[in-house]
């Protein structure tokens, strides 16, 4: 097992876990304990006994506050043409960091993908349009709950409703906003 990174051998564990810096213990252990059933070495196919001693080594070091803390110093230090962060100095500072720190454009650009998915099921199954919002998983590199968020706005917006199954499906006013978003980047 290796050693918690230092900025010599720097390993980032946020990308490990597929998470992002604000994750709570909650959404870090549930990602372990996904990824790990895929990664455990005993899996034929998926499993990877490198993979999985990286996850359990990302799980173990952000779990416990302090050697999360010490691990963030050395993210932040690693990652700081990315983030910009003048002095926040933790994860516990994550909320204004964030907030400072934000890709708007990215965030619209993310939310027009995640949109687009809804108008290609539509067109290709026109009579069960709707996704189940687990599946979307993996359609945008950021954490689930920024999936989560990006639902509730395309909802709020109108651009999305919930189907009696549950399933989300794009609404007419979704496809005229993805429609308009894919003219305004030719």
């Amino acid at each position: 097992m290796m050693d918690i990174p230092t900025a010599e051998n720097f390993v980032d564990f946020y990308a490990i876990l597929e998470i992002d810096l604000c994750a709570d213990p909650t959404e870090i252990e549930k990602q372990f304990f996904e990824l790990g059933q895929k990664l455990h070495p005993d899996v034929p196919i998926t499993g990877d006994q490198e993979k999985f001693e990286l996850l359990t080594l990302a799980f173990q070091t952000l779990r416990i506050p302090e050697s999360r803390q010490a691990y963030d110093d050395i993210y932040l230090e690693q990652n700081s043409d990315e983030f910009d962060h003048q002095g926040a100095d933790s994860a516990a500072d994550c909320s204004d960091a964030t907030l400072q720190n934000m890709d708007l454009k990215k965030e619209s650009t993310d939310r027009i993908l995640l949109m687009q998915k809804f108008y290609e099921r539509r067109r290709v199954n026109f009579k069960n349009p709707g996704l189940a919002a687990g599946s979307l998983d993996g359609v945008l590199k950021c954490s689930r709950a920024m999936i989560d968020f990006h639902l509730w706005y395309c909802q709020q917006r109108g651009w999305l409703f919930r189907e009696e199954s549950g399933q989300l499906s794009i609404t007419a006013d979704g496809v005229d906003h993805v429609e308009n978003g894919l003219r305004e980047n030719d």
